[in-house]
């Protein structure tokens, strides 16, 4: 992602067939002595604008005249769209394109919901209630037949290589008896999200909060949840400002699970800063935090700024391939537990040597388990 300036007959082309640009950015358009938006060479938008030159999915599409493609292209590398950013808004918030039923059952949902699985199958080891928070909850339950699913086919090198087998660890078993519990029956017909794993995993007595911006998304997970009453609330919400309200829960036990797209550079410093409140309102809460595996600087450096939090905490990393490279997408990706279950390590290194080979799609694939000095002194690579 990269900040930069509109100049020149861009600019007005994208002021003509976006009007209301010109209300968002109005303090932004400016010519020399003139605060008007006009036309021609000198036209500049002051506030920048984010271009993602690697993803089409962002907040407000800008869809441009065939025309102005080769141009804009050129300038920006990236031809269809783009993200405005006026302030620290973003417009609107319902028009964020990021859906997960295109990556739904991929190998980073296998460790994801893996590490969820086990960190609720521990919290119900006692009898007093807890909280499931889910920031980005997307649709809660995604069809492996769907047009998202199969444009992409990633759950074909995910979840589909572990559906007919039986040799998986027994650390693995409650991951798959949910799984089987979601098809009922001997085909792969669906990927349950974090949503659906918590609600099936959860007791009358927890509570689970789905937060999900994505409208359309939203829309899904409230129909999935409709009869689930009081216990579940589902809201078209930033997860990372619901976490300010949602803790510490009443019963003081709650589990935290934080999985932004990262689609925009923002969410790498957001959810430092939301762990770091979070910990400050609910230091005894379990903190679950999806990382991925990719060539820019802030998702290298994410796990780093994490483990400098005074927390303990595991990192659990899995590699599919070799090392991404820029638009090549994830190699693999981590979990990041803040005050993670005592039995999650020893589970985790039987896990994922297991998943490792199962999912390798080259002979780079590998797998990691690091744990804070309080935790253990040890790291263990493979």
């Amino acid at each position: 992602m990269t900040v930069l300036g509109l100049t020149g007959n861009i600019a007005h082309r994208l002021v003509q067939q976006y009007r209301r640009l010109s209300r968002l950015g109005r303090p932004g358009f400016r010519r020399k002595g003139n605060h008007r938006i006009r036309g021609g060479a000198s036209t500049q938008l002051v506030h920048p604008l984010t271009i993602n030159e690697n993803q089409p999915a962002l907040n407000v599409c800008v869809r441009l005249a065939p025309r102005a493609q080769p141009s804009f292209g050129q300038q920006f590398g990236n031809p269809d769209t783009l993200r405005i950013i006026h302030g620290y808004r973003f417009y609107p918030p319902t028009m964020l394109s990021y859906r997960h039923a295109f990556h739904a059952g991929n190998h980073a949902d296998i460790l994801k919901h893996l590490v969820l699985t086990l960190c609720l199958k521990h919290m119900n080891a006692k009898d007093k209630p807890w909280l499931l928070l889910d920031t980005h909850a997307g649709a809660g339950l995604y069809a492996i037949d769907s047009e998202p699913a199969k444009k992409t086919g990633e759950y074909i090198e995910g979840i589909a290589r572990l559906w007919n087998r039986s040799d998986f660890p027994s650390s693995m078993a409650p991951y798959m008896a949910a799984l089987q519990a979601c098809n009922g029956g001997s085909k792969l017909r669906y990927y349950p999200g974090s949503p659906w794993l918590a609600a099936h995993l959860a007791r009358g007595i927890d509570s689970l909060r789905f937060c999900e911006l994505h409208s359309t998304d939203f829309a899904l997970l409230r129909r999935e949840f409709k009869d689930e009453g009081r216990r579940v609330k589902v809201e078209q919400a930033d997860g990372f400002e619901a976490m300010k309200a949602a803790l510490p829960p009443p019963s003081r036990r709650g589990i935290v699970l934080i999985d932004p797209s990262y689609e925009i550079k923002s969410d790498y410093p957001k959810v430092v800063s939301a762990i770091k409140d979070g910990l400050k309102r609910f230091a005894t809460g379990t903190y679950v935090v999806w990382l991925p595996f990719l060539p820019s600087i802030e998702a290298r450096s994410l796990p780093e700024k994490l483990k400098k939090l005074q927390a303990d905490w595991i990192y659990a990393g899995l590699s599919v391939r070799g090392p991404a490279t820029k638009g090549h997408g994830m190699s693999g990706s981590a979990i990041f537990v803040i005050n993670p279950p005592w039995t999650l390590k020893s589970d985790l290194e039987a896990s994922l040597p297991w998943l490792a080979h199962v999912l390798a799609l080259d002979d780079k694939a590998g797998w990691s388990v690091q744990v804070s000095a309080g935790e253990s002194a040890q790291a263990v690579d493979r």
